[in-house]
């Protein structure tokens, strides 16, 4: 399989081309590889192009939901879709599988989503609309959305997703780690019926990346702690980076409840294990009240319940990597706890990583109890199911919460559930009794990703 430079609606073919290779060294196919210098020119000719009407674009992303699921494209089905995406990443086919469905679902909705996120008083202006004095419309910022892909799950392309649906073009560097889901979605957008002047595929190596930032109007970036870091002053820079998000345990005694327990430690395992442990929203933290803290054993038994076969195995909800990748990860683990109290652990050090001796490993769920939260363990987040767990004093549980993207209460304390509704550093909160990647059709997963393309215009 060839994945190429796409711009125009045409495939280009780049006489630099790097080996797209499974995690076991097999031949996958080719990506193109551009160079830096080419990017001005395909951002300066995205400008120039004409826009498609948002009525368009919006009637073929609902044709574009069934083509991404169920067709056959460039001689790819969508089982050789996913089992592409796994080989590469190493990402659990079921959850590769449940992102296919998440993404066809955000394709069939954009339309809704988008008009549902502009204010009230405030819906986004189309040329063809009637204007109106005394009102109020919704405009972009700009014209070209930058994206620098990630490749730890599919689902994460969805930002860029609803801003094409809001009439943003795109301009976008897939993952090396991923680059056959936007290859995937743009080849099924484009038979759908988006213009092929509203998008562009640049896949290049890390040094076409600042580029890419510049070249558009706005960027949407994925990376790490290092990457917000670098891009947290620039205004035109959304930044996607790690999560922290965590699970808070704490049911009074007088309200103990067995079946409330068996929910709670099912949340947790849940929360830290499911797609992996590589997602944003995966649990890094477990906060959990001293009452609780005999349960984690149990815990602890359910966590090492998953296994891995390795690749291919349809059972597995352990990513796989490759077995230098797993012993650097393991080193990097230990480094991070060496200078920590460490209370208690679920699974010993020779049992945490499973080789299956073909250039590849998993490592086992891991939960580490601590008798403190220094700042190097609340910021650590890590591509596989891996979190910890710290019993704060009263006064400290509101600080030890901050800062998480995904928040799962297991509580009845309204008092802290209104405090974190009201906290901005918490992106998303999950009151339910749900796993902290719970999701809804008009639930933003980091706020709606137009709060950042548009603003409010009057109009007199």
């Amino acid at each position: 399989m060839h994945i190429p430079f796409i711009w125009s609606g045409a495939r280009y073919e780049s006489k630099h081309r790097r080996d797209l290779t499974s995690l076991q060294g097999l031949s996958l196919g080719e990506i193109d590889e551009l160079p830096s210098i080419l990017i001005s020119r395909v951002a300066h000719e995205l400008k120039a192009t004409p826009k498609q009407a948002l009525a368009d674009i919006h009637k073929a992303f609902k044709k574009a939901a069934d083509l991404f699921g169920s067709a056959t494209l460039d001689g790819e089905s969508p089982q050789d879709y996913v089992r592409h995406v796994h080989l590469i990443s190493g990402v659990p086919l079921k959850a590769i599988e449940s992102s296919v469905k998440e993404l066809s679902h955000a394709l069939a909705t954009a339309e809704q989503y988008i008009t549902g996120s502009a204010p009230n008083l405030a819906p986004i202006y189309t040329e063809n609309a009637p204007r109106k004095n005394k009102t109020a419309y919704w405009v972009p910022k700009g014209q070209i959305l930058s994206v620098i892909a990630p490749g730890n799950n599919p689902a994460v392309h969805k930002a860029w997703i609803e801003a094409l649906a809001a009439g943003y073009k795109i301009l976008l560097r897939p993952s090396a780690k991923d680059p056959f889901t936007p290859y995937r979605l743009i080849r099924c957008l484009l038979a759908a019926g988006i213009s092929p002047f509203m998008i562009a595929l640049v896949p290049g190596d890390h040094s076409i990346v600042q580029a890419i930032v510049d070249a558009g109007d706005l960027a949407l970036v994925f990376g790490d702690r290092n990457t917000v870091e670098q891009y947290k002053s620039n205004p035109k820079v959304i930044t996607r980076g790690p999560g922290y998000s965590k699970v808070y345990w704490h049911f009074e005694a007088s309200n103990h409840d067995l079946i409330a327990h068996d929910q709670a430690r099912d949340v947790i395992v849940r929360s830290i294990v499911d797609g992996g442990g590589m997602k944003c929203t995966n649990a890094s933290g477990v906060v959990v009240n001293k009452a609780h803290l005999h349960e984690l054993n149990e815990i602890a038994q359910q966590l090492n319940g998953y296994g891995s076969n390795g690749l291919l195995d349809y059972t597995s909800d352990l990513p796989v990597f490759t077995s230098d990748k797993a012993y650097a990860i393991r080193d990097y683990v230990h480094q991070i706890f060496h200078s920590t109290d460490i209370l208690w652990k679920n699974v010993k050090d020779e049992e945490w990583i499973i080789d299956y001796g073909d250039g590849t490993a998993a490592l086992s769920p891991l939960l580490v109890h601590i008798n403190h939260l220094p700042d190097h363990i609340r910021y650590m987040e890590l591509p596989f199911a891996c979190s910890w767990v710290y019993t704060p004093e009263p006064d400290e549980v509101r600080q030890t919460l901050k800062s998480t993207l995904a928040l799962s209460l297991l509580t009845e304390d309204q008092d802290l559930i209104h405090w974190a509704i009201t906290e901005p550093t918490i992106k998303k909160l999950v009151i339910n009794n749900a796993p902290t990647w719970t999701t809804h059709d008009m639930v933003p997963h980091d706020g709606f990703i137009t709060e950042h393309l548009f603003i409010s215009k009057g109009v007199i």
